[in-house]
């Protein structure tokens, strides 16, 4: 009994624990780091915005115009 822990056997947990780390740590990476593979929504309806934004700078709508594209972007 004593040979198990003391052994070689006792101390195996570590190595498990260690490959759940690095299959953490990958999929942690691959959230950060493949932007559009999740959460696609929130992105596009900033990109939108974005460009809305510009079009009101720039004069081609007007602030009626901005307010309801804006509504109808958050739905």
């Amino acid at each position: 009994m004593m040979y198990d822990f003391y052994g070689g056997h006792g101390f195996m947990w570590i190595f498990g624990m260690g490959i759940w780390l690095v299959v953490i740590i990958f999929v942690l990476y691959l959230l950060v780091k493949i932007p559009g593979m999740f959460f696609t929504k929130n992105n596009n309806y900033n990109d939108a915005l974005d460009i809305l934004k510009t079009r009101y700078a720039k004069g081609e709508i007007t602030e009626e115009e901005f307010e309801n594209m804006k509504n109808v972007l958050r739905k």
